[in-house]
């Protein structure tokens, strides 16, 4: 009883242990499966003690017992052996009694029971079943702190503290996966990480799943792993496990970058004394008048990190902030092609660069219309010839006049103006100017 009391108690407390070493292995064993293990493995050693201390100190065997014991076994001797304890019990002697006598009945009982041994009235089956299987348990948890100390210790720490935050340690260790993720909506992306090894045991395959779909298997070269997950719209964990490692990458799929608005910011030339122009870029062609200076400035549908344009397969750097970006100015003197880029704050770039071609046109010269008068008119030389002019021009009219010559006056001559037929726009940005003059060749 002795030893079954002490081979319960260590297989309760071994075996307990065992079983959270094995977990581990599996899975990250959480605090409330540990605190069960070890009060489970308490529970059995406290129980083994009380019902040992139960049997040996409180209820202890007398000799009356220990003589039932043996009758079980040797029915015969065990009659009499019960019959001579009894007479050896002083308090059941009758009144009357010959000393002789009970001495010499106890001395032939005696006799006959060192011929017998009064181990076989134990089973003692029991018991080695008991010690085997301590004896077992303990064994398994030699070698595997023989094989994989650190795994054991650590085992023996998370098993002893179940409320401590003690890390499990894994026969693998994953490194270099990301947390977090976050890839574009729809879109297959790659999941690239390295495996390191932390005893004998050396997997050669790994695998990841999302959520609850089919897992995906890769080979690990060397030390390093990688991934193609299918596209995903919904979030959720992707788990890679090699060996007894795990680690969960959480998955956020969104949509692309995409430019929101695209604004020029034009500068004319000086001659035409124009402020900047800021003109909404609606297509992928751009008008501008040669000579000018143009930059540009977008607006993007989440903050960004970097943007670039090229000119002319020429990438420049762009200024961002927030979730717009400024580009570099550029002079204009011909036909260029851009091509916008960018990346956002979760490095995801846009799903195809912005393209734009700026073409320099030229400033054509002012256009007059005199309504309905005609090329050719005659008038007398006293009658007065009233003149509606309309002048248009794409930048802007500043002044409009009448010039003329006499007939026969050579054309190397400079034409001639009068003031009083000369009228100034109001500014220098009006498309459209109209206005009105009385000619006369009699003040001429």
């Amino acid at each position: 009883e002795t030893a079954m009391a002490v081979c319960l108690a260590a297989a309760g407390l071994f075996g307990s242990y065992l079983v959270l070493f094995f977990s581990d292995r599996l899975w990250d064993s959480p605090g409330w499966l540990r605190l069960g293990l070890l009060s489970a493995g308490i529970g059995i050693t406290v129980g083994s003690v009380i019902w040992w201390t139960a049997r040996w100190v409180f209820h202890k065997r007398d000799t009356r017992a220990l003589a039932k014991l043996v009758q079980r076994r040797y029915r015969r001797l065990g009659d009499r052996l019960l019959g001579i304890v009894e007479l050896a019990d002083e308090e059941k002697r009758p009144a009357i009694f010959s000393p002789a006598l009970y001495k010499a009945a106890i001395s032939q009982v005696a006799g006959e029971a060192l011929k017998l041994d009064f181990k076989q009235t134990v089973n003692p089956r029991p018991a080695r079943q008991r010690a085997l299987i301590a004896a077992a348990l303990i064994v398994v948890a030699i070698v595997t702190w023989a094989i994989i100390p650190q795994a054991g210790w650590n085992t023996l720490q998370r098993w002893g503290l179940p409320a401590a935050d003690i890390s499990r340690h894994t026969l693998v260790r994953l490194t270099g996966f990301p947390s977090e993720m976050v890839v574009a909506k729809g879109e297959s992306f790659d999941v690239n990480g390295a495996v390191e090894y932390r005893s004998f045991w050396k997997p050669g395959a790994a695998s990841a799943r999302f959520n609850d779909s089919k897992p995906i298997r890769a080979d690990i070269a060397g030390t390093n792993v990688s991934f193609t997950v299918s596209g995903q719209v919904e979030e959720g964990d992707l788990t890679v496990k090699v060996g007894d490692a795990r680690q969960a990458v959480a998955v956020h799929p969104v949509q692309r970058p995409a430019m929101r608005e695209l604004l020029a910011h034009i500068k004319l030339p000086v001659y035409l004394q124009h402020p900047v122009r800021n003109e909404p870029v609606q297509a992928a062609f751009l008008p501008v008048l040669r000579g000018s200076s143009v930059s540009f400035e977008g607006r993007v549908s989440r903050e960004l990190k970097q943007a670039q344009v090229a000119v002319d397969e020429m990438a420049r750097p762009m200024t961002v902030s927030n979730n717009k970006f400024f580009s570099p100015t550029n002079k204009v003197d011909g036909t260029s092609h851009f091509a916008f880029t960018w990346r956002d704050k979760h490095d995801l770039a846009e799903a195809a660069a912005w393209q734009l071609n700026v073409e320099a046109i030229d400033d054509l010269a002012p256009r007059p219309d005199l309504g309905t008068l005609g090329r050719d008119l005659a008038i007398l030389e006293t009658e007065v010839l009233e003149l509606n002019a309309t002048v248009s021009d794409d930048f802007g009219v500043k002044e409009t006049g009448i010039e003329w010559r006499a007939l026969g006056q050579a054309e190397e001559q400079s034409p001639q103006i009068a003031s009083a037929l000369t009228a100034q726009a109001k500014g220098m940005q009006e498309t459209e100017f109209e206005t009105g003059f009385h000619f006369s060749p009699a003040v001429l």
